[in-house]
């Protein structure tokens, strides 16, 4: 029913097996027994040096104006790092000018007059934009046609509006603990004696009172020295005061003037004393009133206890 088949031999009962030094089993595959084994190493990655590199030379490229492959040019950036003599290169810096603000003119139904005047004194040299509302927009591209384009229109009563340009803005600074009355030409003297010309000098009046406040804004011509004017002392005949130093403090959003120490401290006791109670009677009416109520409290005990001895 089952077909025999022939045994097995393990390695052990194998009549014609060999064993190698190593542990290898070999048993001729019909080949000669005298044939000899070759034993193959792994190739090493041969190492590269700076001096074998130096020795291959890069293929010559064909520089032939037609040739197929054309050199690739290539610039190298640090060449001027070679020569050691370098002369030293002179850089002219362009002194930047500020951009003029933009003009913007009101009411121009025909434009024509206008573009007239422009290339007459401005010679091409702005910028013309149409807004809504019958609204021109003018940027002139230097500083000079920006003023000739101004007086124009002032000369013919143009409505139109723009902004100071920045080098003709003034400094501005604020004065404080100053009395509302004083003359603002006081001041102005005072400025002059310590060498910074003001240009406009205004009370500064509360938002929606109008009160007039001890503020005054000052308005000084430009000058080098203008951050200077916190360092100098001020002098008025009106305010009875002789030291009264503009300082910056860094944290406010504007300049202080401090006056004497001593009639600050003064005015600033005064007007606590007359606003304020006295502290000594706040105090001792307050003790007056814990010891009141300290009796009431013990008198509700006692009539609470007699009427609940009672009933009972």
């Amino acid at each position: 029913m089952f077909e025999t088949r022939p045994r097995a031999l393990s390695v052990g009962d194998h009549p014609n097996a060999n064993f190698a030094a190593d542990g290898i089993i070999s048993e001729p595959c019909g080949r000669n027994d005298n044939h000899n084994w070759t034993q193959v190493t792994g190739k090493k990655r041969p190492n590269s040096s700076p001096e074998s590199n130096a020795n291959q030379k890069q293929t010559k490229l064909d520089t032939y104006w037609l040739s197929q492959s054309q050199p690739i040019p290539t610039t190298n950036q640090f060449a001027c790092l070679e020569s050691d003599n370098l002369e030293a290169e002179e850089t002219v810096v362009e002194q930047k000018i500020d951009k003029p603000p933009p003009i913007f003119v009101d009411k121009v139904g025909n434009i024509q007059p206008l573009l007239t005047i422009l290339n007459e004194h401005a010679h091409d040299k702005y910028n013309l934009k149409v807004l809504n509302n019958d609204q021109v927009k003018i940027q002139a591209k230097d500083p000079d046609k920006y003023r000739n384009i101004v007086h124009q229109l002032e000369l013919r009563n143009t409505e139109f509006f723009t902004y100071k340009p920045r080098q003709e803005r003034g400094f501005k600074v604020v004065l404080k603990n100053m009395h509302p009355s004083t003359n603002p030409e006081e001041i102005k003297a005072a400025l002059n004696e310590i060498g910074h010309t003001s240009t406009n000098i205004w009370n500064i009046k509360q938002r929606t009172t109008k009160k007039p406040l001890p503020l005054f804004i000052i308005e000084l011509k430009t000058n080098h020295n203008n951050k200077c004017i916190y360092e100098n002392i001020l002098t008025t005949e009106n305010q009875k005061s002789t030291d009264k130093q503009i300082h910056s403090n860094q944290h406010q959003t504007y300049k202080d003037v401090l006056t004497n120490k001593n009639e600050v401290s003064n005015t600033t006791i005064e007007t606590k004393h007359a606003n304020q109670p006295d502290m000594h009677e706040v105090m001792t009416l307050m003790k007056q009133m814990m010891q009141q109520l300290t009796t009431l409290t013990n008198l509700i005990i006692a009539l609470t206890n007699k009427l609940s001895n009672s009933i009972a």
